[in-house]
C-alpha cells in the first residue's frame, strides 16, 4: 500500500522536472512546477491518508489542467512570436508535456487507489443501531457534545456510554468537537456502501 503512495510521489516529482524542460519562459511553468514538486514531497512524506496526501493529490490534477493549456499555447501562440513551424513546436512539446499528462493521471489514480485501501484495511463492524446512527450523523461533519446528543435523541449518559463504546471510532477534535478517527470514517465508508 505504501509502494502506491511512493510511486505517485515519484512520478509527480518527475512530472514537475519534465514541466520545467518544457519551459516557455513564464512564471506560470515555475510555480506548476513547484506545485508538482511540492505536492509529490508531500505525498513521499506522508505517512497515511491526510491533508499532505490530499494537497498532493490536488497538485495532480492542476498538472493534468495545465499540460493541455501548455500544449496549446506551443501550437497556437508560440508560432506566430518565434516564427517558427507550429507543428515543431507542438512536437517539441508533446516530448515533455504528453508524458508529464501521463504521470499526473497515473500519479492522482495511484492516489486514490492508495485512498481506498488505506479505508478498506480497517476491520470494523458495527452492528448496534445506535452506534450505526453515530457513525452515519458524524461522517463529513464535526459536532459538539450537545449537539451530537439532540441530532442522536439521547440523554447525556446515554451519549457518554455510547462514546466509550465506539471510543476507537471517534475523537475529540482541537475545538472540543466529536470527529470520526480514521477507523471511523472507514466504518462510515462501509456504512454507506450498505
Amino acid at each position: 500500500m505504501a509502494d502506491l503512495r511512493f510511486e505517485a510521489g515519484v512520478f509527480l516529482l518527475v512530472s514537475a522536472v519534465l514541466n520545467m524542460l518544457a519551459r516557455m519562459g513564464i512564471v506560470v511553468d515555475v510555480v506548476v512546477s513547484a506545485f508538482l514538486a511540492i505536492g509529490g514531497v508531500c505525498v513521499l512524506a506522508a505517512e497515511r491518508w491526510e491533508p499532505r496526501t490530499v494537497f498532493g493529490a490536488a497538485c495532480t490534477v492542476i498538472g493534468i489542467g495545465y499540460s493541455p493549456v501548455k500544449l496549446a499555447v506551443f501550437y497556437y501562440v508560440l508560432p506566430g512570436l518565434l516564427g517558427v513551424d507550429a507543428f515543431t513546436l507542438f512536437l517539441l512539446g508533446s516530448a515533455f508535456l504528453v508524458p508529464m499528462l501521463i504521470l499526473c493521471v497515473v500519479s492522482l489514480l495511484l492516489l486514490l487507489r492508495y485512498r481506498r485501501s488505506y479505508y478498506e484495511s480497517f476491520k470494523v463492524e458495527i452492528s448496534d443501531p445506535l452506534e450505526r446512527r453515530l457513525i452515519s450523523i458524524l461522517g463529513g461533519r464535526r459536532l459538539g457534545f450537545r449537539e451530537l446528543a439532540e441530532r442522536l435523541g439521547v440523554g447525556e449518559e446515554e451519549l457518554r456510554s455510547l462514546l466509550q463504546r465506539v471510543g476507537g471510532l471517534v475523537e475529540l477534535d482541537y475545538r472540543k468537537r466529536y470527529v470520526l478517527t480514521d477507523a471511523g470514517r472507514a466504518a462510515y465508508l462501509r456504512l454507506k456502501k450498505e
